[in-house]
């Protein structure tokens, strides 16, 4: 550990006490095809955990920030086949969405697709910024991952911080996204206490710290989806069953 951590609910003090990693170190654990393992928790449980990984993490750091802000647009097609896949429990999953990196401009679309297998696979190109409506170059992008889709619509905004740790000894990636924030020009949802962490692996290793830190924290995988509990929280005409019990759960945790 760097530095001191005097009062352990202060969070900038906590991330600015882990040894840094830059993006230019980051190629080798981008993990662009992976498996993913979600949890999630109360805010107030993020700091204790986060004192804990000193040893085994660094955080990544761009431009001297270490907690970054995130905002993503979300399509699907008109009649939400994708939301609706994803309720359905389809084994093969497709999102499609803008992300704008906050702090540093950038932009990409990405369209992340899941297999019957449970691996994630993302693939993304560098856009010019942050766009709300898909220009048909960027539409082809899509359809040729994703073939036969019809026309994509914007169906909802949202934006997060994030604090990224990477494995010093093995290839994973987690992050901790806070401040949740949902929109569709309508409708607002704001989860402000809940925390969502997602470990990142090559291949699924529950042994790793951050499995044994969680455990250890009561705090078991669930599995969670920005999109679907943003759109089922802003939708009321959404079939919303299958999520019933997750908004259920959230809000217990953040009420906690």
């Amino acid at each position: 550990m760097s530095q001191d951590v005097s009062n352990p609910d202060d969070i900038d003090k906590i991330v600015a006490a882990f040894t840094p990693i830059y993006l230019e170190e980051m190629n080798g654990v981008s993990l662009m095809d992976r498996v993913d393992t979600k949890f999630i928790f109360n805010r107030n449980e993020l700091s204790k955990i986060l004192i804990n990984g000193f040893g085994d993490y660094k955080i990544l750091e761009i431009d001297g920030l270490r907690i970054m802000g995130y905002k993503n647009q979300y399509f699907d097609t008109k009649n939400k086949q994708f939301y609706i896949d994803h309720h359905n429990g389809k084994k093969g999953r497709t999102k499609v969405r803008v992300r704008e990196y906050i702090n540093s401009g950038l932009s990409f679309l990405e369209v992340k697709r899941k297999n019957n297998k449970g691996r994630t696979r993302k693939t993304r190109i560098r856009i010019p910024e942050f766009q709300t409506k898909l220009s048909k170059e960027n539409l082809g992008f899509v359809n040729n991952l994703v073939p036969k889709q019809e026309e994509l619509f914007p169906i909802l905004q949202n934006s997060f911080n994030r604090i990224t740790l990477v494995n010093q000894h093995t290839l994973e990636r987690v992050t901790f996204d806070t401040d949740l924030y949902f929109d569709n020009h309508q409708n607002t949802m704001a989860f402000n206490q809940l925390v969502i962490a997602e470990v990142k692996q090559a291949s699924f290793n529950r042994s790793t710290p951050i499995f044994e830190l969680l455990r250890a924290n009561r705090i078991t995988p669930y599995r969670i989806s920005k999109y679907c509990i943003g759109a089922t929280s802003l939708y009321n005409d959404l079939k919303g069953n299958a999520f019933k019990e997750k908004l259920l759960r959230i809000n217990k945790i953040t009420a906690a």
